[in-house]
């Protein structure tokens, strides 16, 4: 279920999408700072 969530997630974000899969432990998202 969290996996569909994610994948629904990245696809409205687009290429610009925060969201980074961690193997063995699970998501990781990095904050958008100025100027990206």
């Amino acid at each position: 279920m969290v996996d569909v969530f994610v994948s629904q997630l990245r696809a409205k974000l687009g290429d610009a999408s925060p969201i980074r899969t961690v193997r063995g432990v699970g998501y990781s998202a990095t904050a958008a700072g100025p100027g990206t």
